[in-house]
């Protein structure tokens, strides 16, 4: 009798665990989808931005600012996405974020003047940090797009129809999770009521967060990567214009370099965990700052097609392994926070470095973008030196080498 009570208990557990897939499972491919959309979204734009240039008649310094744009939209997301949570909920909120992206991407796609274009830059960005694996898939193919279709606007026009699906795809895969979510919010105000109490165990928790070393030094290190990332992405299509007249295969190029950072993430982390992550890292960028240097001083489009490619590769790995090593360093319950404030204060570098470049390629030319990514990966390398280790417990090198100064000195004295 306990025999069959086990059999039929193990069935039934079996059945379960098949209903929660099959729940599940929908709301895995639309996260999927989605992924796919911000990768195209974001190495669409690198590939349009000499057409936007030549359309609307501006220069590098004009047209960069569309990448501060883009920033604005995932700060205004960042600041609201917390409070339309709580206010409304996450299926919700991710709703919001999908308009937004239609409505930006239809206005884009029209002939409207440039200063209103750069505002709906903000939507876009906005959606995509309300929604945001499948990205550098998305990436690699973002721009074989550009590039195949005879006028930018229709580019827009494409990701229009995508961001329209995945309205239509959310409006069938979250619906047993909106059933969910209103028997969670009548909980959750009952705990609120409760927690009111409790704010000074948020403020400690805040304060402890502030006090964790990786929380500064990873910061830095993920703003650099950031900007080399999107400073190659986005203004490497019009470097290799000023070496190659042929618009499409360099468009493939670049189509490489996204790819280039899919394959990294997908194939590299186990590597970089048997070896250790610090230890990766240092060999990761220094084959990047490798590969910045052949790039520029070798104009052959073969090696710049491969160089680009192992660019990718290298870059791919440095944003998880950052991650990863912050879930090492830092105690379990400040783990999020960390990790937030790391992706949001990185991000910045989305904004400031590819405007910097744009400042840089319109007063000193487009041969200029390869110094300026070499010296943010140099710095990038340099950061790197103060992220703690979490293989063991000795001090960073930067602290054993001032300990070691500090010792100097004391017997000399």
């Amino acid at each position: 009798m306990e025999e069959g009570q086990i059999h039929q208990t193990s069935m039934d557990d079996e059945r379960q665990e098949k209903l929660v897939w099959k729940r599940d499972f929908p709301p895995l491919l639309q996260g999927f989808y989605f992924q796919l959309l911000a990768g195209l979204n974001d190495a669409n734009l690198g590939i349009i931005l000499p057409s936007i240039k030549a359309q609307f008649g501006l220069n590098q310094y004009v047209v960069s600012i569309v990448f501060l744009c883009t920033t604005l939209g995932y700060m205004l997301a960042a600041v609201a996405n917390g409070y339309l949570i709580r206010r409304f909920s996450q299926v919700t909120s991710a709703m919001i974020g999908s308009i937004s992206l239609v409505l930006g991407y239809l206005l884009f796609s029209c002939a409207i003047p440039f200063p209103v274009l750069c505002v709906f830059m903000i939507c876009i960005g906005f959606g995509l940090a309300l929604i945001q694996t499948f990205y550098g898939f998305g990436a690699l193919i973002g721009p074989l797009i550009a590039s195949s279709v005879s006028n930018w606007k229709g580019t827009y026009q494409i990701f229009c129809g995508m961001a329209g699906l995945n309205i239509v795809l959310q409006l069938f895969t979250f619906h047993d999770y909106r059933k969910q979510e209103k028997q969670q919010q009548s909980t959750d105000r009952e705990e609120r009521q409760q927690q009111e109490g409790q704010e000074s165990v948020s403020n400690r928790l805040i304060y402890d967060t502030l006090h964790q070393p990786i929380l500064y030094t990873g910061a830095v290190f993920l703003l650099l990567y950031v900007g080399t990332e999107v400073c190659i992405g986005n203004w490497g299509y019009t470097f290799l214009l000023s070496r190659n007249s042929d618009a499409v295969a360099m468009a493939r190029i670049m189509a490489g370099y996204w790819g280039g950072i899919c394959a990294g993430r997908l194939t590299l982390g186990w590597l970089t965990l048997k070896w250790g992550e610090k230890r990766m890292i240092y060999g990761y960028v220094c084959v990047l700052i490798g590969m910045l240097l052949l790039l520029y001083l070798v104009p052959f489009v073969s090696v710049n097609a491969t160089a680009l490619v192992i660019i990718g590769i290298t870059i791919g790995p440095l944003f998880p392994t950052t991650v990863a090593v912050t879930s090492k360093v830092v105690p379990e319950r400040l783990r999020v926070t960390t990790i937030g404030f790391l992706c949001a204060f990185g991000s910045g570098g989305s904004a400031l470095f590819p405007y910097v470049g744009g400042v840089l390629i319109g007063s000193l030319g487009v041969s200029s973008l390869l110094p300026f990514c070499i010296s943010l990966s140099s710095m990038m390398l340099i950061s790197w030196l103060f992220v703690p280790n979490p293989e063991h417990s000795k001090p960073p090198i930067y602290r054993r080498l001032l300990d070691w100064i500090v010792g100097i000195g004391n017997k000399m004295s």
